[in-house]
């Protein structure tokens, strides 16, 4: 393993206190419980509006895709309704929500985000939906 900082004392020093913080698990309890809010508040976003969409995640990582189905494979996912996606994208960059520009690329919480982010992201979509319907 080749590289500049490999060992370098402050990598050594940053990586030994992220480990410390993430020993009890208490952050990923955390993402996971952000990201089933966001679940929740999509898939009722999704019944109101009548909009073909799903977002599956774990952790802090999620993805919408505009289908009647999760994806189950590559090929599944590649059928998410590109136009959809960037509706909603345009409408996460007009609140200054940053999420990838391709439909496929996978979004994230940190542990930095909390329920705020998630309100933020939910109304969003509810005008992203709006402007799909």
């Amino acid at each position: 393993w080749i590289g500049t900082y490999n060992g370098h004392p402050t990598a050594v020093a940053a990586t030994a206190a992220a480990v410390a913080l993430l020993s009890d698990g208490q952050a990923q309890n955390d993402l996971s419980a952000l990201n089933g809010e966001l679940r929740t508040g999509f898939a009722e976003l999704v019944r109101r509006h009548g909009i073909p969409a799903v977002i599956p995640g774990e952790g802090g990582h999620f993805q919408p895709y505009f289908l009647d189905h999760e994806p189950v494979s590559y090929r599944d996912a590649l059928q998410s309704d590109a136009a959809r996606y960037e509706v909603w994208r345009s409408a996460m960059d007009s609140a200054g929500i940053l999420v990838p520009q391709r439909p496929l690329l996978h979004c994230a919480f940190s542990t930095a985000h909390g329920p705020n982010e998630v309100a933020r992201i939910l109304d969003a979509t509810d005008k992203a939906f709006s402007a799909m319907t």
